[in-house]
Formats: C-alpha cells, sequence, structure tokens
C-alpha cells in the first residue's frame, strides 16, 4: 500500500488436509488448537470460506493464482488405455501466480513444502519462486526449514513471501494414536461409507478422533512459527495468512 513505509512479509501457511472445524474457534472442543486460538483472536476471519476443490493440487492452484480450477486448469483428467504416470495438468506457465506477482514487485520468495506428490517442481505451482523446498516431513522440521530461510533474509533490502505446507493432518495423519492403526482406520472406513454404503458410525468417530489429535499436535508446530517470527520482529507488521486446501 502506498502508505507504508516499507512492504510487509507476508507468510502463507496451508495446513493440507484441516477441516475449519477442527479449530476451536471454528467449532472444535475447547483446548484443540490453543495456538490457532490465539492467532484468531487478533485476526480477521473468514467463516464461509470454501475450498475451490476437494484435493490438494487444483486448491492450491487457486490460491496461487485467484482462479477457479475450470479457469486455470490445474487438475485431473480421465486417463485413456495405456496411459502411464499421474493423470494431472500442470499449471499453464501463461497464469500469473500470487508469487510471480510479488517476484515483480521485488519480493524474495521461497516455498517450504511437505506435500512430495501435488506440489512437487514441475507442477507449475512453483512458478515464481525463487526456492522451492519439498521434503516430506513433520511440522517441526518444516517450520525449522521456513525459519532458517528469514534468516538467511534478515538484513537484506528486500522484502520477504513465505509460503508452508504442512502435511501432519493428512493421512495417516501424525499423531500418536494413528501410526498404522490410522491407515487401518481409515481403508475401513472408505470400505464400509464409499463401498458398501454402510452408515460411518463408531469406526467414523474413531477416524475423526485420530485426525483431530493430528490437527492438535499440527497446531502446535503453527504456533512455534508465529513465536519464531515475533522473536524475529517480523509478526507484527506481517500479512499472515493461515489457511488449508481441503
Amino acid at each position: 500500500c502506498a502508505d507504508r513505509s516499507a512492504p510487509p512479509t507476508v507468510v502463507l501457511i496451508s495446513m493440507d488436509t484441516v477441516r475449519a472445524d477442527n479449530l476451536s474457534s471454528q467449532g472444535a472442543a475447547a483446548g484443540a488448537t490453543p495456538n490457532l486460538d490465539r492467532f484468531a483472536a487478533g485476526a480477521d476471519r473468514y467463516e464461509e470460506a470454501c475450498s475451490t476443490a476437494p484435493w490438494t493440487m487444483p486448491s492450491h492452484a487457486s490460491m496461487f493464482t485467484g482462479l477457479f480450477p475450470f479457469e486455470h486448469g490445474a487438475h485431473t483428467f480421465l486417463p485413456g488405455d495405456g496411459h502411464r504416470g499421474d493423470n494431472v495438468f500442470a499449471l499453464h506457465p501463461r497464469t500469473l501466480t500470487l508469487a510471480e506477482a510479488l517476484g515483480r514487485e521485488g519480493y524474495a520468495t521461497h516455498g517450504v513444502v511437505s506435500n512430495t506428490i501435488y506440489l512437487r517442481p514441475g507442477l507449475g505451482l512453483d512458478a515464481g519462486f525463487q526456492s522451492w523446498d519439498v521434503r516430506r516431513e513433520g511440522g517441526a522440521a518444516v517450520t525449522a526449514r521456513a525459519l532458517a530461510w528469514l534468516d538467511a533474509q534478515a538484513g537484506g533490502d528486500r522484502p520477504a513471501f513465505l509460503f508452508v505446507n504442512y502435511m501432519d493432518a493428512h493421512r495417516p495423519y501424525a499423531s500418536a494414536k494413528a501410526g498404522a492403526d490410522g491407515h487401518a482406520a481409515l481403508d475401513s472406513l472408505i470400505e464400509r461409507v464409499m463401498v458398501e454404503g454402510a452408515p460411518a458410525e463408531e469406526l467414523g468417530e474413531e477416524v475423526r478422533g485420530l485426525h483431530q489429535d493430528a490437527v492438535t499436535l499440527l497446531d502446535r508446530e503453527v504456533g512455534a512459527l508465529l513465536d519464531g517470527l515475533q522473536e524475529r520482529g517480523r509478526l507484527e507488521d506481517a500479512v499472515v495468512i493461515i489457511t488449508s486446501d481441503h
């Protein structure tokens, strides 16, 4: 904005596979997400925001472009006979992304990414990022990588845009209670509901509990990232967006 003395740090945090009602501030049990609740208490909350797609690639493409999947084209297709490989269209290079737009304004741009399948290089979602660090790691490692990049930018003359993607709430759920049992319970739930057409019943509650535990652990890591920003004096004047892809 014209009245700013300097462009703000911009941090976009994507918590993969987190529904709004996994947060206490949005309907989950009290104490489930204390760090996100603390952040939400002092932030603008968008209570009617909807994902543009039920899976990672088209949803993130919409985040980065402001377009619906039928407009940006980064979505799946039905493979023909003999097709091998992923049945996805990459984001077309003619589509302007947020990172490209900020880069044109002088921003240093970096992505710390855990989804090594649908956010990997080659699918176009890294367009405009000067560096794109893709590793399937837990939240603590993701937070450490993000803060390390910010530390490397300290003292520079360029504003920073940082994208951070956490996968802890995605299957198989980063929860001490889940592990291999989380895979088995979710597979059983899919078989019962989507194949057999039977009600979820107690199995649905079990899987929801495993997922909620993972979201609670993820809350701790997002809190560590926010605390790290504050300790570095980069939170007060930053634009921080916390969302989910689906």
